[in-house]
C-alpha cells in the first residue's frame, strides 16, 4: 500500500477496492499495517485496541466516529453522514445509533434524530483521543483490529445458519 493511500478516509479506501479484499473470517489475515505489522506489533497502545475491540463493530462505525471527531460541533443526521462516507441511511442510523449507545455521541432530537462527538467523560475523551491520535498515525492497524474484532461476531452470525446433525443419527 503506498503511504499516500494510508493516510486518506476510510470511505477512501472503500471506494478504491480496499475493504471487500479484507476476509475477517480468514485467519491468514495478520496485517494491513505496512511492513507487514499486526496491530498489536504497530505500535498502536493497548488502551486504544481494548477501546477499538469494545465500542467499534463495523467499518461504518469507524468511518461514522471519526467523521464525527473531525467535526465536533457539527449535528450529523443518518441521511448526511451516511452520505459523507457513501452508505444508505438505514445503515448510518444503525451505527450512529450504536455509538451513541457507548456514550460516545450526543444525541439530540430536532426534525430529525441528530449526532454529535461527545464522549459522556473525561476518562473516556482522553481514550477518544489516544484513538485519534493512533487514528493519524497508523490507519490501517485501527482498520485491522476492528476488521479481527468482528472476526468472532461474524462466524457465530453466519453458525446460526448452519446445518447440524445430531450426533445420534
Amino acid at each position: 500500500m503506498l503511504a499516500a493511500e494510508q493516510t486518506r478516509t476510510c470511505g477512501h479506501y472503500r471506494q478504491i477496492g480496499i475493504w471487500p479484499a479484507i476476509d475477517a473470517g480468514d485467519e491468514s489475515f495478520e496485517a494491513v499495517t505496512a511492513g507487514g505489522m499486526t496491530a498489536e506489533s504497530s505500535g498502536v497502545p493497548r488502551s486504544v485496541v481494548t477501546f477499538v475491540t469494545d465500542n467499534i463493530e463495523t467499518l461504518d462505525q469507524l468511518e461514522l466516529l471519526v467523521l464525527a471527531m473531525e467535526s465536533p460541533h457539527k449535528w450529523w443526521d443518518a441521511t448526511l453522514g451516511g452520505a459523507a462516507i457513501g452508505i444508505g441511511t438505514g445503515a448510518a442510523r444503525q451505527a450512529l445509533e450504536r455509538l451513541a449507545s457507548r456514550n460516545l455521541l450526543a444525541i439530540s432530537v430536532i426534525e430529525d434524530v441528530r449526532y454529535r462527538f461527545q464522549p459522556g467523560s473525561e476518562e473516556l475523551r482522553r481514550t477518544v483521543q489516544d484513538f485519534a491520535t493512533a487514528w493519524r498515525t497508523d490507519r490501517p492497524a485501527i482498520t485491522h483490529i476492528v476488521v479481527k474484532g468482528a472476526s468472532p461476531a461474524l462466524r457465530n452470525f453466519s453458525n446460526a445458519f448452519r446445518i447440524r446433525r445430531d450426533a445420534d443419527s
